[in-house]
């Protein structure tokens, strides 16, 4: 089945509705009749009612034809359609090394090249789909081989092939990647059904991965106990379902918490950890995740706050409402007081493109074309500093750069549209049966400061 796989790769090509109005089917060409009665010999063992045939002609150009539509259709979804799209299917990642071996052999057999040498032996294979070669290269790395990756952008061809010789080009090799601290938004790159992709040609593999949250573990046996149990479960589901000896699914003890509050989302949640990545955390640390506290392009008054009401509210001792009642309150009346400082008021995001690059105008855009008009020093990349003092007739937030603070904010802005959403969203969580929007401050700029009434807490 691998090497009909191969062929097709290779030489086959498939005929649907989405390339011809007559006739449906596939096939693959070859000038090795032996090849194509093999072929043609699974064919007959995968489509036993299909309709396989060898046709040969005079110039040499043989081909196998599977002439229906159901044997069409089996080979585009399993690996594409037409030259540049043709790409190796998932499910060949997670076989045996040995099976792999004969996947890439007949792949290079297909349309590539074999040159055994004294060292060992180089693999050349060349196509214009960079799904295929991208697939490859990991493949061929999968079996550990040493590979290089090369393009050529006038014939919009790429080509993959093994290097004997590690040491080969190394000195035009640069690392451009740069580890960094980031503990922020990331954004993932997925397909459909959570299949294992390549990119890059070949040097980044992809993948969907889901996290799982169990809630009610006494101990660190029973956490692992109910992975092996999961993980058989699942290997007897692919024995008896797909008759496959291997499940590649795997999946792993990765945080415990000893206390834990997650909110919208599993990508929003907080913690006090108790063990991580194998290891028992003593003391236990506080691990905050998704929140407005670990984003860069926060205010410093809503970064300070709400890990303190995190810490608090995941503590041995929870607040009660009533405390909690005293707590906003007092935030309020410092944000009302007219007395924050610029740390706490400062906004920082960064400019990534010249300005006028950008299509909307964006606050922290707008500050740097002011930096620029008052003769300060800016350059893409940097981060741009700035608070808001006031609002404009439509009721927009102006932003000002923060070396023009000269002590005036808007504080009904910051409460409503930054500081108490980021409290909100936890409290609503902790204390479902309070109505938390009666502590939004009613009346723009010129409101005055809602105190909260005794019956929101019954």
């Amino acid at each position: 089945f691998l090497d009909l796989v191969a062929h097709y790769i290779c030489n086959g090509s498939s005929s649907t509705v989405e390339t011809t109005k007559s006739r449906f089917g596939a096939s693959i060409a070859s000038r090795d009749l032996s090849l194509l009665q093999h072929l043609k010999n699974v064919c007959d063992w995968l489509f036993v009612n299909g309709t396989n045939n060898i046709v040969c002609q005079k110039d040499g150009n043989n081909k196998i034809q599977m002439m229906s539509t159901i044997q069409a259709i089996f080979f585009r979804q399993l690996c594409g359609q037409k030259y540049l799209n043709k790409f190796i299917p998932s499910f060949v990642y997670g076989l045996s090394d040995s099976h792999k071996q004969r996947f890439v052999h007949q792949l290079m057999i297909g349309d590539g090249s074999i040159t055994e040498i004294q060292s060992g032996i180089n693999y050349d294979f060349e196509s214009a789909s960079i799904k295929l070669i991208s697939g490859l290269s990991v493949l061929m790395k999968q079996l550990g081989h040493k590979v290089v990756c090369q393009s050529n952008f006038k014939d919009k061809t790429y080509t993959v092939k093994n290097l004997i010789n590690s040491e080969y080009g190394k000195h035009l090799m640069k690392n451009i990647c740069q580890q960094i601290d980031y503990d922020d938004y990331v954004y993932d790159l997925s397909v459909s059904d959570n299949h294992n992709f390549v990119d890059a040609m070949g040097c980044l593999l992809l993948h969907n991965t889901d996290s799982l949250f169990v809630d009610k573990i006494q101990s660190i046996d029973e956490v692992v106990q109910i992975l092996e149990d999961i993980k058989n479960l699942c290997a007897k589901i692919a024995k008896e379902e797909f008759n496959s000896d291997i499940c590649t699914l795997e999946m792993s003890y990765d945080k415990g918490f000893k206390t834990f509050l997650i909110v919208n989302a599993k990508k929003r949640y907080a913690g006090y950890l108790d063990y991580l990545d194998g290891h028992v955390v003593n003391p236990c640390k506080l691990k905050i995740t998704g929140f407005e506290y670990v984003r860069t392009d926060q205010c410093g008054f809503v970064k300070k706050y709400q890990k303190e009401i995190l810490e608090w509210i995941l503590s041995d001792e929870q607040p009660t409402a009533i405390q909690m009642r005293s707590w906003i309150l007092d935030k309020q009346s410092k944000v009302f007081s007219g007395k924050m400082s610029t740390e706490e008021l400062m906004f920082a995001q960064k400019v990534t493109k010249p300005i006028e690059q950008y299509d909307k105008p964006l606050m922290h855009v707008k500050v740097a074309m002011q930096l620029l008009k008052d003769g300060k020093d800016f350059w893409v990349g940097d981060k741009v500093q700035y608070f808001i003092e006031s609002l404009d007739t439509r009721q927009k937030p102006l932003p000002k750069p923060l070396y023009a603070f000269k002590g005036k904010y808007n504080e009904a802005y910051y409460w409503n549209n930054k500081i108490f959403p980021a409290f909100e969203r936890i409290l609503s969580v902790v204390y479902p049966k309070i109505n938390w929007s009666e502590y939004y401050i009613k009346g723009g700029a010129g409101g005055s400061t809602k105190a909260g009434r005794s019956f929101l807490w019954s």
